[in-house]
């Protein structure tokens, strides 16, 4: 309380001024030319509940489709962001306050924010989570049925495409339409296959599910190995590793039921067991002479752990193409682009057919894998390129040279291989 007095007069006490109560700050949406993510968006705010000596405040939200015109009122309590319950319709200009009310019924309304609700927004689908049969599985029966799980966060009606086909080939079975996440098939035995999922709502959007691999029943017995050696170069960095992996089945994705022998070598280099791999691993990123192309490099396997004795060698390739184009970080158009490299013509086992991949960023598989002749320029076609997610902006360009054998030792599983390969990576973004 504060005073004033007069020359002969007692003081009179007069009342402290109430706390002025701060607007709340728009934050978001606050912009007219916005249009939102969703059709119930988040709105937020800062509303200063600091500054309130007599409890917090409280907040109300108001939106309408007009300047003046009055508009449902949701309460937000003492949050400062708030989900729609509700949702807008499209097509429209809408204004937006915020209310902010404290002790003893006073209240002060905040300035106003404006967005339109585009006709055009729309959030796609989620990507389609595999049910059957998973990533890297093995043993998938030849009569067996597809499933997935997807859902559309506006609540959209969803229809979905699925698209499978042996690893081998280029061409690939498509099925759309689908208004169900399940599809029964027949496929051949002891067969690697890739699978992905495109997912559509009935506003235009879609999402492609990334690509996985699973193997089907059948097939001969015996340990399975993964012997490889891979030079890969990106950018400028050169990486040479070797690996060696053993499964008691055919398990040409990842381990299923990994065997440790009691040693590898591969040219006189011990490699080292990795644990969280389950694998022989070995890895030089310093020198370019690492591999010598044209050199042969032997492996020699000890017996033991459930692995017979084995010795295999393989001829590391002389070819070693190096993209051109695009370039490093350059923009590629889904509608589709031309990739070129050189040295397709400098050795004579260049005179072969090379593989060209194009993965996320991460290392997921988007579904594009050609085989084609090493003439130094391929061009990838919109069709193509449709499986890739519309989301995925970071992603490699992989042009891959290997020699590969199929291991025909006793106790081995036929299909097992040898390898030598160079792999020749460009980041580039998808626009």
């Amino acid at each position: 309380m504060s005073s004033v007095g007069c020359a002969g007069c007692d003081p009179v006490e007069e009342p402290e001024p109430e706390p002025v109560i701060p607007p709340a700050t728009l934050i978001y949406p606050f912009d007219t030319n916005l249009s939102l993510a969703s059709r119930s968006p988040v709105f937020i705010w800062d509303g200063h509940i600091e500054e309130d000596e007599d409890g917090s405040f409280e907040f109300t939200i108001e939106i309408t489709e007009g300047f003046d015109s009055e508009g449902p009122q949701y309460f937000a309590g003492a949050d400062t962001v708030f989900q729609l319950p509700d949702t807008l319709d499209v097509g429209i200009f809408y204004h937006w306050w915020v209310i902010t009310e404290a002790s003893g019924g006073r209240e002060v309304l905040s300035d106003k924010g404006y967005f339109y609700a585009s006709p055009s927004f729309n959030n796609p689908p989620s990507r389609a989570t595999y049910i059957y049969p998973p990533d890297g599985s093995i043993d998938i029966p030849v009569d067996t049925d597809f499933s997935w799980y997807c859902f559309d966060p506006d609540g959209d009606d969803l229809s979905y495409a699925l698209w499978y086909k042996r690893k081998q080939d280029s061409d690939t079975t498509f099925v759309p339409g689908l208004a169900v996440t399940e599809y029964s098939v027949t496929l051949e035995t002891a067969t690697r296959y890739l699978w992905h999922i495109t997912a559509f709502d009935d506003q235009s959007g879609k999402t492609n599910s990334k690509t996985v691999m699973f193997t089907t029943v059948g097939g001969p017995e015996g340990v399975f190995a993964d012997l490889t050696l891979t030079r890969k170069q990106t950018q400028g960095v050169v990486i040479d590793n070797i690996i060696a992996r053993f499964d008691e089945g055919y398990a040409p994705q990842y381990a299923t039921r990994p065997l440790q022998p009691p040693s590898v070598t591969c040219s006189g280099i011990d490699l080292a067991w990795q644990d969280s791999r389950f694998r022989y691993y070995y890895e030089n990123a310093y020198t370019l002479t690492f591999f010598v192309p044209g050199t042969a490099y032997e492996y020699s396997v000890a017996e033991g752990g459930g692995v017979p004795a084995l010795t295999e060698s393989i001829i590391f390739p002389q070819c070693a193409p190096l993209i051109t184009s695009p370039g490093p970080s350059d923009f590629v158009s889904m509608d589709g682009f031309e990739v070129t490299w050189s040295g397709y013509d400098d050795f004579p086992d260049c005179a072969r057919q090379v593989s060209i991949a194009i993965l996320e960023l991460s290392g997921d598989s988007t579904g594009v894998y050609v085989t084609t002749d090493n003439d130094g320029s391929y061009t990838f076609t919109a069709g193509e390129l449709s499986v890739i997610d519309p989301s995925i902006m970071d992603m490699q360009i992989v042009l891959i040279v290997e020699n590969v054998m199929n291991i025909d030792s006793p106790g081995y599983d036929p299909r097992s291989w040898i390898r030598a390969r160079t792999l020749t990576v460009q980041n580039v973004y998808a626009q």
